[in-house]
């Protein structure tokens, strides 16, 4: 054999080359990759869109901010009256239930695109401190949640400002 039929480039049967994008282990791991970065792009807040295929519906956003003495909590839940909201504290953590429910059903129309979601979701929020559970207040005004949820006297002092030097 000579040292030419060695040399790839001089080969004259080549066959031609597969590319990887055509193997099904590629295709397999781009379907992952995209899965992978939409679930990342639901909790940084990404397209409603993505979120309808990640968590199969109505999925609110929840904002939770903190100061020296209160912990709020506010949700974006528009569509729902406050009857069908249900909020609860147990054990550190606040629980948001709801359903929202469809407004009619028109078997004739025929959508090019919708983005309403209906059902149910249930969204538990670990809290940061302990709260006083009797003092917590909830108000809902044009589809926002907003809780605000005193802390206990005991958390309010556990935060210490250290200086810098």
């Amino acid at each position: 054999m000579a040292l030419r039929e060695l040399m790839p480039w001089r080969k004259k049967d080549l066959t031609p080359a597969r590319r990887e994008e055509d193997s099904p282990l590629w295709s397999l791991r781009r379907d992952l990759n995209e899965i992978f970065e939409r679930f990342a792009r639901g909790f940084g807040g990404g397209e409603l869109m993505e979120r309808e295929d990640l968590w199969g519906g109505f999925f609110p956003a929840v904002d939770v901010a903190e100061t020296d003495k209160d912990i709020v909590v506010t949700a974006e839940v528009p569509g729902l009256d406050e009857k069908d909201l249900d909020v609860s504290l147990s054990g550190g953590y606040l629980s948001i239930r709801g359903e929202k429910k469809a407004e009619k059903e028109d078997k004739d129309e025929q959508f090019f695109r919708k983005e309403s979601y209906y059902g149910s979701f249930q969204r538990t929020i670990p809290l940061p401190a302990e709260v006083l559970e009797d003092q917590v207040e909830a108000t809902y005004k044009k589809g926002v949640l907003k809780i605000k949820l005193p802390k206990s006297p005991a958390a309010q002092k556990e935060r210490k400002k250290i200086a810098i030097h």
